[in-house]
């Protein structure tokens, strides 16, 4: 029972931001090594305090193999995954997360504070390759001149 209490109390300042705290209760009661979730919190806690980052994403992988039908655990990878730098990843594990739980709350939040990407002007190419850049910037721009936001016309005064 001790530890059931550790281990809410961890996931709990967790959640709550307390990561170091966090983290010092996850490794004195090593509570967290047999509760996927609760792995999955202390490798959150451990990429935010210490950094570690590919120890902390090995971990919340085990976790998510152990309780693939749990969202909270790719919620979880997606933010140390967006700590990582690696929005793709995190895209993907929000993605996968809600498909568990639709209208999971913390996911959903997490996709709007990411924003929504249109799909890349040439599909068949990497979004990254020059073409898809060059021609999304260009239907952006003309996008804005219909809307009469660009600030050298669409007004159709030309004084």
């Amino acid at each position: 029972m001790q530890k059931e209490t550790a281990v809410e109390k961890a996931i709990l300042q967790t959640r709550r931001g307390n990561f170091r705290r966090a983290l010092s209760i996850f490794e004195e009661d090593g509570c967290h090594r047999d509760d996927p979730l609760a792995t999955s919190y202390y490798a959150l806690a451990l990429s935010v305090v210490r950094k570690e980052y590919e120890g902390a994403l090995s971990l919340s992988i085990w976790a998510a193999k152990k309780e693939f039908y749990n969202p909270e655990i790719y919620l979880n990878i997606g933010k140390i995954c967006l700590l990582m730098g690696r929005k793709d990843l995190a895209f993907r594990a929000f993605k996968k997360g809600l498909r568990i739980d639709k209208t999971h709350k913390g996911i959903i939040s997490q996709l709007k504070k990411l924003g929504i990407r249109r799909a890349p002007a040439i599909p068949q190419l990497p979004r990254r390759h020059i073409l898809n850049k060059i021609v999304g910037r260009l239907i952006h721009e003309l996008k804005k001149i219909r809307r009469g936001t660009h600030p050298q016309g669409g007004s159709g005064a030309d004084f």
